[in-house]
């Protein structure tokens, strides 16, 4: 089965990347001021830009294709470049506005603090649309601030622990083991299944892709990247005991460097992947990778399980893209209008159709459905076209993340958004690599997302 695009290309991104986010332009909306913000109206009409969308596979193309059937009178144009946040405050700056940009969730709460993208409340009311009653709760609540909304969801796709059986078996753990409301017997098995050998790991008990999830293993030890009114929390103690643990996990395996050495060496996307050559016993992963693992399903031996936090409950984090419309974008409402039908049921539906059709084209291929940041649209796909596939690991692992999914939780909008990403990953890597104690470094961290935060 092909590689999933699209949503795996970002959520594969090297979050730790964002440590070198720049921050946004000192001017405030240089260039945006002078520019009239115009009405939302039901009259839709003119023409529409994107910025940030891309339509690489199947999915994308078939909901791309929907949405532009639906709005057909209008011309449209697409820059599928990714989001970048010093390109998108220069098209604001020269009065180049597109229309929509596309931008992860963790990003809006910044430039709604800034002004820079406008609130859609009053769109969806001229529709007659209800926002939360089709979008999941918690991926509405990345993108509202102050009671606003300021983006529509694209995608959920939540983590969950993979686990290799083979691995698992041979070292004497089960999946009861692997639950954080007992840490201690969470990293003895850890510390079961890792082999290694002069030194040089040959099986990891766990790697915790914490590029992509720490804000998930922070929720897990009760911790809060911000408060309720989006100010910045980084010496919070729950973070701080997430990251101590996380130190120990990279510890009992030979250390930061060397565990993420030996990931860098692992197929991941191949014939050879982690899970063929039991290179790795746990993975926090998101849900596209058994899309991945599909392609070699009659060589692994797989389950999944929820993280639990340290009250045994399980849950995943809410992350992923949105759709936002710039203060001044020329054409506000046809934006609106656009977003709305690319994230529609029947826009996933026909995402639906056309990966089932790549599905049936490949000899065995297992469908692992859609997941889309809206309940409905989850569940119209999986019942027309996520049934069992004759492997019991992959029936398992696929009911896994539509469990999971129903218990989402938002890390919430900050005004600080990008500061708080930023400082986090530094901070991180300052602990792991042992150049400051944890305290120190998460502590230096809030300080510097605090001063952001207060310069917004």
């Amino acid at each position: 089965m092909s590689k999933p695009k699209g949503p795996a290309m970002i959520t594969r991104r090297n979050a730790l990347s964002l440590a070198l986010v720049p921050p946004l332009l000192a001017a405030t909306g240089c260039g945006v001021g002078a520019a009239r913000q115009r009405a939302y109206t039901t009259d839709l009409r003119g023409k529409l830009s994107l910025y940030g969308w891309q339509a690489t596979d199947e999915v994308g193309q078939a909901r791309e294709g929907y949405a532009a059937h639906q709005l057909s009178h209008i011309p449209i144009t697409y820059d599928r470049a990714n989001f970048d946040p010093q390109k998108f405050t220069a098209l604001l700056a020269s009065g180049r506005v597109p229309d929509i940009v596309v931008m992860m969730r963790t990003f809006i709460g910044t430039y709604a603090a800034k002004g820079l993208i406008r609130p859609l409340d009053e769109a969806f009311d001229m529709a007659g649309f209800d926002p939360r009653a089709h979008y999941y709760p918690a991926t509405l609540d990345d993108v509202t601030m102050d009671g606003k909304i300021y983006g529509i969801p694209q995608f959920w796709q939540p983590f969950a622990l993979l686990l290799n059986k083979r691995v698992m078996e041979r070292s004497g753990v089960t999946d009861e083991d692997m639950d954080l409301s007992d840490t201690e017997r969470f990293l003895d098995a850890v510390r079961k299944m890792y082999r290694g050998r002069h030194g040089k790991p040959q099986t990891l008990g766990l790697y915790p892709s914490i590029t992509d999830s720490m804000p998930d293993w922070i929720t897990a030890f009760d911790g809060r990247l911000m408060d309720e009114s989006g100010r910045p929390t980084l010496d919070d103690p729950g973070v701080v005991a997430a990251v101590r643990f996380l130190k120990s996990v990279y510890d009992v395996q030979g250390g930061y460097a060397v565990v993420e050495s030996y990931f860098q060496s692992f197929d991941q996307f191949g014939n050879g992947n982690q899970y063929v050559r039991d290179q790795v016993g746990a993975q926090l992963y998101a849900q596209w990778y058994p899309n991945v693992l599909s392609a070699t399903a009659k060589k692994v031996s797989i389950m999944a399980t929820p993280l639990r936090d340290r009250s045994g409950n399980p849950f995943a984090c809410s992350q992923g893209t949105a759709f936002v419309v710039p203060k001044t974008a020329p054409n506000p409402s046809a934006a609106v209008a656009w977003a709305r039908a690319v994230t529609s049921d029947s826009a996933w539906l026909a995402a639906g159709v056309a990966r089932a059709k790549t599905v049936h084209d490949t000899p065995g291929g297992i469908n692992t459905g859609l997941f889309t940041g809206a309940r409905s649209a989850d569940d119209l796909v999986r019942r027309k076209y996520v049934k069992p596939s004759g492997n019991a690991d992959f029936d398992q692992v696929i009911q896994a993340y539509y469990q999971v999914v129903r218990h989402g939780r938002s890390i919430g909008a900050s005004a600080a958004g990008l500061a708080i990403r930023r400082e986090l990953a530094n901070a991180v890597v300052q602990a792991f690599t042992g150049s400051k104690p944890v305290a120190d470094a998460l502590h230096d961290a809030q300080t510097a997302a605090l001063y952001g935060y207060d310069k917004v």
